[in-house]
């Protein structure tokens, strides 16, 4: 028997052994979508698949079932978030493909007033944009967290006084 029989063997009876428990969790956190429970499952299997070796290594068996609790819950959680964020970015771009010529005109104007910031805010506007958070940008640009909040503040209020002249003028 080799290595790779010996670790599909281990699977399997994870598999067979905690089933209930890792579908529980799956079905606790999708709710009553119950084509995302199965997704969700399928990711804590691969997940389990991959990291067969570590709980062989890192857990004790009487410690086993609590890991691949905490594990399943683990791998779940990070799923919602991502599937949650799909979600949302599918919505936007619904609701932006509705308004196109709208909303180009909009990115257009707010391409326009990012490029006249000076460098730190137009820095600090584009990771705002990329999503990263107050803190994050704090850490990037080597400042504080209320100093971030403090400069978004005066940016977003130059942009709208800007976005109103432009507005009025046509």
């Amino acid at each position: 028997m080799d290595l790779n029989d010996d670790r599909q063997t281990r699977y399997y009876a994870l598999i067979k052994r905690y089933k209930g428990l890792v579908y529980g969790v799956c079905r606790r956190r999708a709710g009553t979508n119950i084509a995302l429970a199965e997704d969700l499952l399928q990711e804590v299997w691969m997940w389990l698949w991959i990291h067969i070796d570590e709980l062989r290594r890192n857990c004790h068996p009487l410690q086993e079932r609590a890991w691949i609790y905490w594990r399943a819950r683990s791998v779940t959680d990070f799923a919602m978030r991502r599937w949650k964020s799909e979600q949302e970015m599918n919505c936007s771009e619904a609701e932006l493909s509705a308004d196109d010529e709208d909303y180009n005109g909009h990115r257009e104007l707010l391409r326009t007033m990012i490029a006249e910031l000076d460098e730190r805010d137009r820095q600090t506007m584009e990771l705002y944009l990329q999503g990263y958070r107050y803190s994050e940008i704090a850490q990037i640009s080597s400042s504080t967290e209320a100093a971030v909040n403090k400069r978004m503040q005066r940016i977003v209020a130059r942009m709208k006084g800007k976005k109103m002249k432009q507005w009025t003028i046509i």
